[in-house]
């Protein structure tokens, strides 16, 4: 036992001597780690998945800032679809990755896979569109691949035909309604609408709307464009 308490007090003289040393004041000036808060941690993640899921920062059509005058009735037709959605009570609307996974796993009367907000958006909006003079069909990219992704095309096929929707750059009268991300009557220029995946595992087709339509002739060789 002597030998044992001659030893500890030898160990803690030792442990003294460091810590008055200019080393030991310098170990303990400097400041410990902080290790991050959760509200931090919460805060990076919510701002990583929405730069996730909104792709490169490209952000949906103002509604105050329509680019051509027939979005407005169109952007009405398709807020009021969502809102009638919202009010069934026997489905529960949810968006984004979040809402797949809710869907996947849980089911249920859970809605909101992509296709499922394409096909609502779609109904919703068509006789609206067509009494516009505007047609819509659907659009796919990454097909086939986990991250596959679709929505609705709308577009003014006296001034750009079917062939040339995905191409359609800035000022081309062809835009996307995709409620998906968001939950909420988002609406994209074309050209910015496919930059929003981070992957793409395969280019952007045409999905002819409603799922069970026949190709339509005048679509199938569209007219050249008028401008």
């Amino acid at each position: 036992m002597r030998w044992r308490t001659d030893h500890v007090i030898s160990i803690r003289a030792r442990r003294r001597s460091v810590e008055a040393s200019p080393l030991g004041r310098r170990q303990r000036a400097q400041p410990k780690p902080r290790t991050p808060s959760l509200r931090l941690l919460s805060s990076s993640l919510g701002a990583c998945l929405a730069l996730f899921i909104l792709g490169c920062g490209h952000a949906p059509l103002r509604p105050d800032q329509p680019a051509e005058p027939a979005l407005i009735p169109i952007r009405a037709a398709f807020e009021r679809t969502l809102i009638q959605a919202r009010q069934d009570p026997t489905v529960s609307w949810r968006s984004g990755w979040l809402g797949n996974a809710s869907i996947n796993l849980f089911g249920g009367t859970r809605r909101g896979l992509c296709f499922e907000w394409r096909n609502l958006v779609f109904d919703g909006v068509i006789d609206t569109v067509r009494g516009l003079g505007w047609d819509a069909t659907g659009v796919v990219i990454s097909k086939g691949t986990y991250s596959e992704h679709s929505a609705v095309i709308v577009y003014d096929p006296k001034r750009i035909p079917l062939t040339d929707l995905l191409s359609a750059g800035p000022g081309r009268p062809v835009y996307v309604l995709d409620a998906w991300r968001r939950g909420q009557a988002d609406i994209y220029p074309m050209y910015m609408w496919l930059k929003l995946p981070i992957i793409v595992r395969s280019p952007a087709q045409i999905k002819p709307l409603p799922v069970n339509a026949t190709p339509n002739p005048t679509q199938a060789n569209p007219a050249p464009s008028a401008s």
